[in-house]
């Protein structure tokens, strides 16, 4: 029995679930190079943006095309509001104080999210119905596809971002030496909060 086609099954499922460490990733790497802080909280940022889009799409029946840019904005809305009511004020304070904070923020969200959404599992709908062919005895989902769309939509907007753009430009100045960019008139704490 060839065992080629397993292999190249566990390779492409592989490389989709990496595809979404890398999203996960990306996103801690955005928040250090603004802030210069590790944010343990951003694993619980991804769970709260699955859970409230999960919690959309199953229990009030709203599309995922719907139930995901919501969610997106209400993470990001929470986000905005942790950084500045917490994140900002406790900016003198010791980097170890700040990393503890985060680890403090991650387990309130979580206890949160348990609270209001439960224990019980959800599965959300699949962005598009259908299946694609299997080629070589290789299966790719649907899913499969919208998850490498966005692994490069996201690089290739990152890449733009930080290579092209003030915004970019600022978010790297004032995560590396931010009373530099205060004396080049930008705004550590707003670059924090974007």
């Amino acid at each position: 029995m060839d065992q080629t086609p397993m292999a190249v099954q566990i390779l492409v499922s592989g490389l989709l679930i990496g595809c979404i460490y890398a999203l996960v990733a990306w996103g801690f790497t955005i928040v250090y190079n603004a802030t210069g802080l590790i944010n343990f909280a951003a694993g619980e940022f991804v769970m709260m943006g699955g859970v409230i889009s999960a919690a959309l799409n199953v229990q009030l029946g709203w599309p995922p095309f719907v139930a995901v840019p919501i969610s997106i904005a209400v993470v990001a809305a929470v986000a905005a509001l942790i950084g500045w009511g917490c994140l900002q004020r406790a900016r003198r304070q010791a980097h170890l104080t700040l990393v503890m904070l985060t680890i403090g923020l991650a387990i309130v969200l979580r206890g949160a999210m348990l609270f209001s959404a439960g224990k019980d599992f959800q599965f959300p709908s699949a962005f598009s119905e259908g299946e694609i062919p299997s080629a070589f005895g290789i299966n790719i989902p649907v899913q499969g596809l919208w998850i490498f769309g966005a692994v490069f939509a996201v690089a290739v907007l990152l890449w733009q971002l930080f290579a092209r753009s003030w915004l970019g430009w600022s978010m790297r100045a004032a995560g590396e030496n931010p009373r530099a960019a205060i004396l080049m008139g930008i705004s550590p704490r707003r670059v924090s909060t974007v």
